[in-house]
């Protein structure tokens, strides 16, 4: 079922437009780029300088468990390597497939984002992680799962996070440093 997924919008979704449009938002995603600047930006307002340092620390999670852990336990092969029929439009990317690293980490900040930024703005990071993550389907380089696995664990962290701040670090002597 995952492959006739990535087959159909190979076949019925990709054009020449949306090959450049999602090559773009794609390479933004590659190693958080577009997160670690987005959370160097708040970094630089106090007001906004602690979800800047919880993006930090989702996006450090991310890396850790995700990228080093999982990806090397499960070591799922990219459908572009498992499926001749897939058809690679990008740089063919290293690593193992499950789980989405684009996805978690995009997910990852953007609910930080949403949850402490003003609405709009948080919108705006949940519709761009969501592009981040198609755009892994869109090329191929992830199976359906992997993508949504990926969104869901950084959903998992997000929360996690934004709960040890909310509980033991906002209103405490440690949110001065802040």
């Amino acid at each position: 079922m995952e492959l006739n997924i990535l087959l159909f919008i190979q076949e019925n979704v990709r054009n020449i437009i949306l090959n450049y449009f999602f090559a773009g938002i794609t390479f933004s995603g590659n190693n958080g780029y577009i997160w670690i600047i987005i959370s160097l930006g708040l970094l630089l307002n106090k007001k906004t300088r602690f979800i800047g340092v919880l993006s930090f620390i989702v996006l450090l999670e991310v890396l850790l468990i995700n990228n080093l852990i999982i990806k090397n336990c499960f070591e799922r092969l990219r459908p572009f390597i498992t499926y001749a029929q897939i058809e690679l439009l990008i740089d063919t990317p290293t690593g193992y497939s499950f789980t989405s690293g684009h996805s978690c980490s995009s997910f990852a900040s953007a609910i930080i984002f949403i949850k402490y930024l003003p609405k709009k703005y948080g919108i705006a990071a949940v519709i761009y992680a969501t592009l981040v993550a198609f755009s892994r389907l869109y090329f191929g380089v992830h199976y359906p799962t992997d993508v949504i696995a990926g969104m869901m664990l950084g959903i998992l962290f997000a929360l996690i996070t934004s709960g040890v701040y909310e509980k033991y670090v906002k209103n405490k002597i440690v949110s001065k440093w802040l």
